[in-house]
């Protein structure tokens, strides 16, 4: 399925399997990734999305011109029911975890989709590409998430 950005770029985007039944929509100059950037076996990393010049590894520090979302899998807990709307609370500095998770600037959404619990990581660097915040919200608002993986 092509889709059209708005008038103002008038870029063609594509719905893109991200694999474990996800799929986004990946904004422009956006890219999804499929290195194993965290150790982490549950939750278990599902989906990258990344902007700017990063070296995808575990234990990455996420550069201030740079932005990534990654998407991980949980089986247990109590997660909220997704948001009609995602929106971004405010961005720690140092936000990382166990697991060789990434760190940098960022904040952590969790929900429930189709039965699942997910948390979305997402790292915006001080000088991340203009307009990343926005993408950020874009890809999480596109996920498509199919049920029991």
């Amino acid at each position: 399925m092509t889709l059209l950005a708005s008038a103002a770029d008038a870029v063609p985007v594509q719905r893109v399997d991200g694999g474990s039944g996800l799929s986004v929509i990946v904004p422009h100059a956006w890219r999804l990734a499929h290195t194993q950037i965290t150790t982490c076996g549950s939750p278990a990393q599902r989906l990258v999305a990344v902007t700017g010049r990063v070296h995808l590894r575990q234990g990455l520090r996420v550069p201030a011109n740079s932005a990534l979302v990654l998407v991980m899998e949980g089986s247990s807990g109590r997660f909220p029911a997704r948001p009609g709307r995602f929106t971004l609370p405010r961005l720690t500095g140092g936000l990382g975890g166990c697991c060789a998770m990434p760190v940098g600037r960022g904040a952590e959404l969790l929900f429930r989709d189709h039965g699942r619990r997910f948390y979305a990581f997402v790292y915006i660097g001080s000088r991340a590409p203009v307009g990343a915040e926005g993408d950020v919200v874009k890809l999480l608002n596109s996920l498509r998430v199919a049920g029991a993986y």
